[in-house]
């Protein structure tokens, strides 16, 4: 063999390195060059190309945690102010008012609708005649009759005129203390009154009564009268200046008087204030002129 012409066979165990790497270590069986595993039992082939079987899984980095939100620093709670608290507290009280007044209107509104719908129990009350009378509500008459007497209690003053002779006689007629009636002289011919209503109107009726013209046919009655001394000299007085026709005879503290029906009704309704433990009036005898 020449240097030129003959090269070097390759090695035998270069031929039987490639037939192993396709040749199954386990079967013998010759598998394609490029074959994982054996296609008649199965098991891996063990081959430059090839991935090695238990070769460790390829470790994957693993990712970083994504990173915790910050965390706020945990606050306090806010102390309520002494105006937030007054404050709640009125709410709270108004609520509470506010609901107990619709809880009490609801029980008065059933309580009245109970009330309206129960039965009327009608009783009979049996009196006799003269109680239901005194029972009777007053007539508006009755009420007036209570107003003129709180009128007739009250203090009331009044002023008299007439003669001077007729006013000195009702002034020392009228001027003792246990008269009620309180007498002033104003001047000679008027006498300042003071005293109820009824009082004041006896008084201005006997003035009165002085003072009026009858006429001489008129009917007249004799009457006595029983007063203190001073008091019966004072009347005779008063009687002597009347311009009607009276007739008076005096005897110490008693006074007889011929005069008419209507001025012995003036004398009593007088004397009444005067002197009323008197025997007001005795009727002797009715004559005529």
């Amino acid at each position: 063999m020449g240097d030129g012409d003959v090269s070097d066979p390759a090695p035998a165990g270069d031929a039987r390195c490639g037939d192993m790497e396709r040749i199954c270590r386990h079967c013998d069986h010759e598998n394609s060059e490029w074959a994982l595993y054996c296609a008649r039992c199965g098991a891996p082939i063990e081959a430059p190309n090839a991935v090695a079987v238990d070769a460790p899984p390829p470790v994957i980095p693993a990712s970083a945690p994504p990173p915790a939100p910050p965390v706020s620093p945990e606050t306090p709670p806010k102390k309520k102010s002494g105006a937030g608290k007054a404050f709640a507290t009125l709410a709270l009280i108004l609520i509470v008012g506010v609901g107990w007044f619709v809880v009490l209107s609801r029980t008065a509104r059933r309580d009245a609708s109970r009330a309206l719908n129960d039965p009327i129990d009608v009783t009979h009350d049996h009196h006799a005649p003269e109680d239901t009378y005194n029972r009777a509500p007053q007539s508006p008459e009755n009420h007036r009759n209570s107003t003129s007497n709180r009128d007739n209690a009250r203090t009331m003053e009044k002023t008299i005129r007439a003669d001077d002779d007729v006013i000195d006689a009702l002034y020392r007629l009228l001027s003792p203390q246990h008269v009620p009636i309180l007498v002033t002289r104003v001047d000679d011919d008027r006498l300042h009154a003071q005293g109820t209503r009824d009082q004041l109107d006896a008084l201005d009726r006997f003035a009165r009564r002085l003072k009026a013209r009858e006429h001489d046919a008129t009917s007249r009655q004799m009457a006595t009268y029983w007063l203190n001394v001073d008091q019966a000299r004072a009347l005779a007085d008063a009687l002597d200046h009347a311009r009607s026709k009276i007739i008076v005879r005096r005897d110490g503290a008693s006074l007889r008087v011929l005069a008419s029906g209507e001025m012995h009704d003036a004398i009593r309704g007088l004397l009444r204030y005067v002197q009323p433990e008197m025997q007001s009036m005795v009727d002797i005898s009715r004559q005529g002129d």
